[in-house]
């Protein structure tokens, strides 16, 4: 029995030792490999590693590091940056320089202020009034509580409750491709699963609003892989512009959509992404794809927009509602009869294209003593065949009915005997008339 034993725990230990393992964690790599990106806040050059950024009801153009933010014993803090006033309503962010990743691991220690938030922004480039993260961010506030919010990881809050207490807490926001990470002191406080598409490239940051809050020491940003691996840092070339290939664009109602050719500048930029924009979408729409689609005839500007910096260049497109020209018209017969004299026949006419400007139409016929046409009506008038034609306005295009008029030869003469009739009676109105005069001269003669 106990050799049995003994062999099954052997034989255990085998199968667990060849059994593949998952890699849960952070991959081993060289410390070269995995260097962080560092930003020490007691660094003299601090001012070219941090991009400073305002907002005051608009977007702010880059400043000075020092137009909003003091650094004193390694610790940058938010300071009253308009001639004194309070920072309530304004909106300050720093961003790293040549830091643009999708997925990273950041460490560094916040104070939050009384009246408002204190955090880190991630995932787009963008700082909107009353909110700031228009891409994704962790938010400090007062309470004190930490948050997960954005609009693009959602639109409901997930916010935790901490100890209070005086000082810094230590921060580390871990970002991947299925889930967010917030840890405070060490400990985990947000766990939240996204979908992958919400993250994109983006510039990472600190920023207050409302409030003078503060971070010390530095940060540390470690570029993560989508599993959650520290690799190798990434080169990052920042978007300078964007240049719309043509200025002017011409379309035609009746034209396929067209591709908006566009250059983003420099051609090695890390993130060449961009977004579409008409500025008259009545008039021509674009896709995601840059395809423009026309709808109706007009004149609109399409815009070009860099996702990283959000640069911009125009398209003008003239969409034309060109009438095509007509190709030719048919009649619904080719041939027809009329029984009798005096019956009709009706002929419907119809032109291609269907868009094609329509001026009206001529109608004749070839023997008129055997039918009569009106805007496609045909009257018979005497037994026989005729031909019946009709033309466009400019007498380019022609087509032709055939018309056989059936009946008797008696029929025909009768439409015709009214003017006949009057002839030939005048000879035997002559005689009565000599015959009265005669008679009455002999009268008179008595």
């Amino acid at each position: 029995m106990k050799k049995i034993v003994t062999f099954l725990c052997v034989a255990l230990a085998a199968v667990v030792l060849v059994l593949p393992t998952k890699n849960v964690g952070y991959r081993a790599v060289a410390d070269t490999e995995a260097r962080p990106f560092t930003v020490n806040f007691s660094d003299e050059d601090l001012g070219s590693k941090l991009n400073a950024a305002f907002v005051q009801k608009l977007y702010g153009d880059g400043e000075e590091l020092k137009a909003h933010w003091s650094v004193q014993g390694g610790v940058l803090s938010r300071i009253n940056d308009l001639d004194g006033e309070d920072v309530t309503g304004n909106y300050a962010v720093a961003y790293f320089s040549d830091c643009y990743f999708r997925y990273f691991e950041l460490t560094t220690k916040v104070a939050y202020g009384d009246n408002g938030l204190t955090g880190i922004v991630f995932g787009k480039n963008d700082i909107k009034l009353r909110h700031l993260a228009d891409g994704n961010a962790v938010y400090f506030m007062p309470g004190p509580y930490v948050e997960l919010c954005g609009s693009t990881i959602t639109k409901k809050e997930t916010s935790v409750m901490l100890e209070e207490r005086t000082g810094f807490y230590e921060l580390k926001v871990i970002v991947c491709e299925d889930y967010v990470k917030v840890l405070v002191d060490g400990k985990e406080r947000i766990n939240k699963v996204i979908p992958s598409e919400l993250l994109r490239y983006g510039k990472i940051g600190l920023f207050t609003a409302n409030t003078a809050g503060a971070f010390s020491d530095g940060v540390t940003i470690y570029n993560l892989d989508e599993h959650g691996n520290r690799i190798a840092l990434e080169a990052y070339t920042a978007t300078t512009g964007v240049k719309a290939t043509n200025k002017t664009v011409e379309m035609k109602l009746s034209d396929e959509k067209l591709k908006y050719e566009y250059a983003v500048q420099p051609a090695d930029a890390t993130v060449k992404d961009v977004r579409f924009l008409s500025i008259n979408p009545d008039i021509a729409i674009v896709d995601n794809e840059g395809y423009i689609r026309p709808l109706k005839a007009g004149v609109t500007e399409i815009e070009v927009i860099t996702v990283d910096g959000g640069f911009k260049d125009s398209l003008l497109v003239t969409i034309d509602e060109v009438i095509p020209e007509l190709e030719g018209v048919v009649l619904d017969k080719a041939s027809g009869t009329i029984e009798t004299v005096g019956g009709k026949l009706y002929l419907s006419v119809s032109y291609f294209p269907e868009e094609a400007e329509n001026q009206g139409f001529k109608w004749s016929t070839s023997d008129s003593k055997v039918a009569i046409v009106n805007n496609g009506t045909v009257t018979a008038m005497g037994v026989g065949t005729c031909v019946i034609t009709v033309k466009d306005y400019n007498g380019k295009f022609s087509a032709t009915c055939t018309v056989t008029v059936k009946g008797t030869a008696a029929e025909s003469s009768s439409l015709s005997s009214g003017c006949a009739g009057y002839i030939e009676a005048g000879p035997i109105a002559l005689l009565f008339g000599a015959a009265a005069v005669v008679a009455l001269m002999r009268r008179r003669q008595r």
